[in-house]
């Protein structure tokens, strides 16, 4: 393989890349940058030269793109079709991908077509220097349950955990190549009828990317599933709501519960024992309501309001 460039598969939605895919893409710019290499970006399927300036904005040299109408939405057939011909015709050092659905099923299938080493839901790229025997990289990733970081050499395919690699901006004008699908029509077999959005009502709350939670300051909680539904989040609680029937068990959250990682968590009246702290504290912003200023989840805030719940989720409800 070329020891000078990556590839990263960009993934996107509604005009613009997918996070998953930026982070795969930060990380790839920075082993490019420390190896003198370039990097490439792939985007694929209708409006897929749309992405080029965001690309190039996050550190693609090179954005190499296909709008054929067969790989739209999901079509991991014509995908891994087309990026297998490409790999084999101009062998990149790595491929990386991000770790969302669509990443995680293509490099799969990609390292599956072409017998490569792959490397799923790494935390990280980095430059070989542990292992000098080892050419150009290597990868980490947790094992056990998470007890222990192993280091991995070898990979060319890598999928990396969501926000383990920070989004960053490191702006070029992309060259840009236009490639063409090579696949007869009558071999794409799957053919999907419908997308549609996951509901939050019922979507696991471990996967939720916007959690609102109720405590034991929360007495009425249809109020509280009314904003929900609202604001597309999932409802979740305190096991005290859980204990009394306020909400089914499946909706405690904390270390006894089910431990969660959105990107927001809004919290009304839960002053936060322990076992709910640990099971919240990795989300990445975290609002408090609650009536009392000293409650511990106060402290875990990134923005605090010290007003009663109830009038606060009415009065957001009535608004929306």
């Amino acid at each position: 393989m070329s020891d000078r460039e990556i590839w990263v598969f960009a993934q996107h939605a509604d005009g613009r890349p997918a996070d998953p895919s930026l982070e795969a893409l930060s990380a790839a710019r920075k082993l490019a940058d420390w190896q003198n290499g370039t990097v490439t970006a792939i985007s694929l399927g209708p409006g897929a030269r749309n992405l080029v300036a965001a690309l190039g904005e996050h550190g693609a040299d090179r954005v190499i793109v296909c709008d054929d109408t067969r790989l739209s939405g999901y079509a991991p057939e014509a995908t891994v079709h087309l990026l297998a011909d490409l790999v084999r015709g101009r062998a990149p050092l790595a491929i990386l991908f991000g770790d969302a659905g669509l990443g995680n099923d293509l490099a799969a299938r990609l390292a599956a077509r072409l017998g490569c080493g792959f490397a799923p839901h790494c935390t990280s790229v980095e430059p070989a220097v542990e292992l000098p025997s080892q050419p150009g990289f290597v990868v980490k990733r947790l094992a056990y349950n998470d007890k222990l970081q192993i280091t991995l050499a070898g990979a060319q395919i890598i999928t990396l955990q969501r926000e383990a690699v920070e989004i960053k901006r490191a702006p070029r004008a992309p060259q840009v190549e236009e490639v063409a699908l090579a696949i007869p029509t009558e071999a794409v077999r799957l053919q999907i009828g419908e997308t549609l959005k996951a509901d939050p009502r019922t979507i696991p709350l471990a996967q939720a990317e916007f959690i609102i939670s109720g405590g034991n300051g929360v007495r009425n909680f249809a109020p509280l599933w009314a904003l929900a539904d609202r604001l597309g989040a999932a409802v979740g609680g305190s096991r005290v709501v859980c204990d009394d029937g306020r909400l089914p068990r499946e909706r405690q959250i904390g270390e006894s519960g089910t431990t969660v990682s959105p990107r927001c968590y809004l919290a009304f009246g839960i002053s936060g024992a322990s076992q709910h702290l640990r099971g919240m504290q990795d989300s990445k912003l975290i609002i408090v309501v609650n009536s009392d200023r000293h409650a511990p989840l106060m402290k875990l805030a990134n923005l605090a309001v010290v007003a009663d719940a109830e009038a606060v989720i009415r009065a957001m409800v009535e608004r929306l």
